[in-house]
């Protein structure tokens, strides 16, 4: 009698858990312009332009923006006719002269932080991966030391993704959100852009 008791207890409080789970659980965000998606908690909010960019209020602390554009002009021309769009990524060749190589993506993420009013230095380019796909990565610190940043580069599907983790705080205290940060970047996810005719 008494472990009928506690199978039922125990039936109860899993269910319990599992409604919990699910009204705290994420949504899934889905772009269509540029072609990618991401977990969103109920707490978490996204904004997006008309070109498909993306920004996303992961906390109060940590801002992500994504960017993303048609690729295939910083391709060398030749892969251009082997390969098919799905087929044009970092590792494809085509892209060895541009997005593939440091010292172009060194000027680039120079370039992209060039103007801005927290006077950002970029440093540590570097090849890694953001989930599952080839990526250059660098660190972002303001002169004011108050934001700091990490930025990704990939190029998957003849489209560039430009992704950029914004910590409103100090840099000696970036490790401090690497949790919501690794929560969106695992459920990030690029897909084929279906082209419409």
């Amino acid at each position: 009698m008494i472990k009928i008791k506690e199978f039922r207890y125990a039936l109860c409080l899993l269910f319990f858990v599992l409604l919990l789970t699910g009204c705290a659980g994420a949504n899934k965000y889905t772009n269509q312009i540029s072609g990618f998606s991401f977990n969103v908690y109920k707490n978490q909010k996204v904004d997006e332009d008309e070109n498909g960019d993306v920004i996303v209020m992961l906390s109060d602390k940590v801002t992500v923006a994504v960017t993303s554009g048609d690729a295939s002009a910083y391709a060398d021309e030749e892969y251009l006719f082997e390969l098919s769009k799905k087929e044009l990524n970092l590792r494809s060749g085509a892209f060895e002269s541009t997005y593939n190589n440091t010292l172009f993506v060194s000027k680039l993420m120079d370039y992209l932080f060039a103007d801005s009013e927290h006077a950002y230095t970029v440093y540590g380019v570097r090849e890694a991966t953001f989930n599952t796909y080839d990526a250059w990565i660098a660190n972002v610190l303001s002169k004011e030391d108050d934001v700091n940043a990490t930025v990704y580069i990939c190029v998957e599907n003849g489209r560039s993704y430009f992704i950029c983790i914004y910590i409103k705080d100090q840099n000696n205290n970036r490790h401090d959100y690497d949790k919501i940060i690794n929560e969106f970047i695992k459920s990030f996810q690029i897909e084929e852009i279906q082209e419409v005719e």
